[in-house]
C-alpha cells in the first residue's frame, strides 16, 4: 500500500489540487489579517469557507499569533492577534478524502516589519535553494545538511548566531539552533 500511495491518478491529483484551491481560497479571506481578531475567528473564517464548499480540515490547524506561533503543535487557537504580531497559520482543507497542507507565516497589520521581512526572505531564500537542490540521486541526508548550512549561514547573516557558535557543535551537543547533521542523520529521515 505504501508503494501505490505514492503513484496518483488523474483523479486524485485534480482532487489534491482541489483541496489546495480551496486553501488558498480560504486563506485570501481579508478577515485573518487583521488586528483585534482573535485566534478562534481566523480558524472559524476556515471553517466557513471549507464546510460551505464541502470540504473538512485536513488536520487539526494551528492559528497562532505573537508568542504562541513559537509553540510547537500550539492549539489553543484563542488570543488576541496584535498590530505588529505575525499569525502562523498551519491549516489547510480536505475534500474527497484528499488533503492538501499549508503553513504560512503572515503580519497581523498586513504589512512586516522591517525585521520580519529580513527573517521571511532568508527563510524564503533557504526554501527556494532547497527546491532547486531537489536533483535525482540526492539522499534526505544530503538535503538536510544542505539545508542546515543555509540556515546556520542565513543566521549568521541576521546576527541572531555567531560562526564560532556553529563550529563549536558536536553531533551530540547542538550549541546552536541549528542541529548537526550527523545527529540529525541518527533520527528518522525526512526532506528538508
Amino acid at each position: 500500500m505504501h508503494e501505490l500511495r505514492s503513484v496518483k491518478s488523474q483523479y486524485e491529483i485534480d482532487a489534491i489540487q482541489a483541496a489546495c484551491d480551496l486553501t488558498g481560497k480560504a486563506l485570501s479571506a481579508p478577515e485573518i489579517s487583521k488586528p483585534g481578531v482573535n485566534e478562534t475567528e481566523v480558524e472559524a473564517v476556515f471553517a466557513h469557507e471549507f464546510i460551505r464548499h464541502k470540504g473538512v480540515f485536513a488536520y487539526p490547524p494551528i492559528v497562532a499569533s505573537g508568542a504562541n506561533n513559537n509553540i510547537l503543535h500550539y492549539g489553543q487557537n484563542d488570543q488576541v492577534c496584535k498590530k505588529g504580531d505575525l499569525l502562523l497559520l498551519d491549516v489547510a482543507a480536505g475534500r474527497g478524502n484528499y488533503m492538501s497542507d499549508l503553513t504560512r507565516t503572515i503580519p497581523v497589520s498586513g504589512k512586516f516589519t522591517r525585521r520580519q521581512k529580513q527573517v521571511y526572505n532568508a527563510v524564503l531564500r533557504v526554501f527556494r535553494a532547497q527546491v532547486a537542490a531537489l536533483t535525482p540521486g540526492k539522499t534526505t541526508k544530503d538535503l538536510r545538511t544542505e539545508c542546515e548550512e543555509r540556515i546556520a549561514k542565513e543566521c549568521v547573516d541576521l546576527g541572531l548566531l555567531k560562526m564560532s557558535q556553529i563550529k563549536k557543535q558536536t553531533p551530540d551537543s547542538p550549541r546552536a539552533p541549528v542541529l548537526h547533521a550527523r545527529r540529525v542523520a541518527s533520527h528518522r529521515p525526512r526532506c528538508a
